[in-house]
């Protein structure tokens, strides 16, 4: 993650900006790039430490997020997890550093 730090900005900003009333694709968009950060992100906090709690809550995003077995919410339930996956990115941010 040292060489691309700046990276973890992008699902950080995309979700936040999923709070806005957006179009449907947009929100097929975040299905297929969130997941791909999380296992990403999943697998850097694993080579830091294997027991690493941010290891499990990455892998748990990734399947909450993925695009081939869709998980149905409320519009409502989404924007408090979307804002709290964002948490998650950030504070990784911050412990990383």
């Amino acid at each position: 993650m040292d060489s691309n730090k700046s990276l973890i900005w992008i699902p950080i900003i995309l979700l936040t900006v999923a709070m806005l009333p957006l179009p449907y694709g947009y929100y097929m968009i975040l299905r297929l790039v969130i997941p791909i950060f999380s296992v990403i992100m999943a697998i850097n906090a694993y080579k830091i430490s294997s027991d690493s709690l941010y290891t499990f809550i990455f892998i748990g995003m990734a399947i909450l997020y993925n695009p081939f077995l869709p998980i149905s919410l409320f519009k409502e339930i989404w924007v408090v997890l979307n804002l709290a996956s964002a948490g998650v990115f950030f504070m990784y941010k911050r412990a990383a550093n």
